[in-house]
């Protein structure tokens, strides 16, 4: 069935249109779209002079005129693009290959898992120029729905990592991921073990091949990846310097630097922390010695919590013996990373500055571990107020 021709002010007498308004350029009625089109020229081929052109569309002469305008504004500014086809997918390897280089290897890692698993499913097939905002909400709710939010939280990251690039490229104008909002995490209630449960604990592992290393962990806070990374170098006097970690890349135990600047600091150790380190040094050199005396090569690592073959502990067999001695003994049930939050927890109540603090952890300011601690800060004011109080009716009752 023929469509009907569009009202009497807008119809036009052949294919470019009636009328024109004034600097309409290329205006035309489409009939077999029932829809007024634009067109204007983005580029020439300098070898071929192949034209590169963009066309809009609407429903009356105006509406096109109107975003005719919008395109030869963009022109004038340097703004208007050439149509590209490049997908997200196109786009993400760009991205990697690009941010290869950048990245520590074990960051790398994740990005390109994440960015496969998650983000591609979801995003991988729209066109970097047909991105919406809404896509990425679409994604962000659906991977929080069935993931997890962090999983939701870290894949919109991502999405904004690689847009950013792009911007930054001119390839496209914004970055759509910016309007929008990431799922909120329900805060979790950080778990850390009382006084009791602590010597409990290191009464249990007495003799333990990592002893010294739960100790290290309960004393000093350090990640497990740093104590991974210690070497017999790194320990001068009582001062522990951490430049190395240990993480898993691809299924090996790999050293490299500290992600970040703050990661790359001294610890001061307690006297009993540095008797804990002489005996692991004992073990550590009865260990390479029979290795020695086996015929097995003991590499030049220096490390202090090496496997019994001194190379490179996996990360994950600290687990392993974590959960097995943990569960072994009258304790709650926390994870060897909450070893960090027992630490921070006890030196705030003991009165540590939090800048301190912050340094000890490697936190990269002070504010990170304000945040991260706020609960046990508040109750440390708390008791403050109390202690305050408490000053004020003795110094009123010694004044009569």
């Amino acid at each position: 069935m023929k469509t009907s021709p569009p009202a009497a002010d807008t119809r036009p007498t052949k294919r470019t249109g009636s009328k024109r308004i004034n600097g309409e350029g290329t205006i035309y009625y489409r009939e077999d779209k029932n829809l007024w089109c634009a067109i204007i020229t983005v580029s020439r081929h300098p070898g071929t002079g192949r034209l590169t052109r963009r066309t809009v569309y609407g429903k009356t002469q105006k509406d096109v005129h109107a975003k005719l305008q919008g395109l030869k504004k963009a022109q004038a500014e340097g703004t208007l693009r050439a149509p590209d086809r490049t997908t997200l997918k196109d786009w993400s390897a760009e991205y990697l290959q690009n941010a290869k280089g950048r990245l520590k290897a074990g960051t790398y890692q994740s990005y390109e898992l994440n960015i496969r698993l998650y983000v591609l499913p979801h995003l991988g097939n729209i066109r970097l120029e047909k991105l919406t905002a809404r896509d990425v909400t679409h994604m962000i709710n659906a991977l929080a729905e069935q993931k997890g939010v962090r999983t939701s939280q870290y894949a919109r990251m991502l999405v904004s990592l690689m847009l950013n690039y792009a911007v930054a490229l001119d390839v496209i104008p914004r970055n759509v991921a910016k309007n929008t909002k990431p799922p909120k995490a329900e805060r979790k209630e950080m778990l850390f073990w009382e006084p009791p449960e602590i010597r409990t604990f290191l009464q249990h592992v007495k003799g333990h091949r990592l002893e010294s290393l739960f100790h290290l962990a309960l004393s000093t806070g350090m990640r497990k990846a740093e104590l991974l990374g210690l070497r017999w170098s790194d320990l001068n006097g009582d001062t522990l310097s951490i430049r190395q970690t240990v993480v898993r890349i691809a299924y090996t135990p790999t050293i490299q630097t500290p992600k970040t600047d703050a990661g790359t600091r001294d610890i001061i150790l307690d006297p009993t922390t540095l008797t804990h380190l002489q005996a692991r040094r004992a073990d550590w050199e009865t260990e390479r010695d029979l290795a020695a005396q086996t015929g097995t090569p003991w590499p030049d690592h220096d490390l202090i919590y090496p496997d019994r073959n001194g190379q490179p502990l996996m990360p994950w067999r600290i687990d392993h013996h974590w959960r097995a001695l943990r569960d072994s003994c009258p304790v709650t049930p926390i994870r060897f990373h909450d070893l960090r939050h027992t630490y921070a927890t006890l030196a705030i109540a003991s009165g540590m500055d939090v800048r301190m603090l912050a340094e000890r952890l490697g936190h990269a300011d002070a504010s990170i571990t304000l945040k991260v601690y706020s609960h046990v800060l508040t109750s440390q004011r708390r008791r403050a107020a109390i202690t305050l109080d408490t000053l004020l009716t003795t110094a009123e009752r010694d004044a009569t």
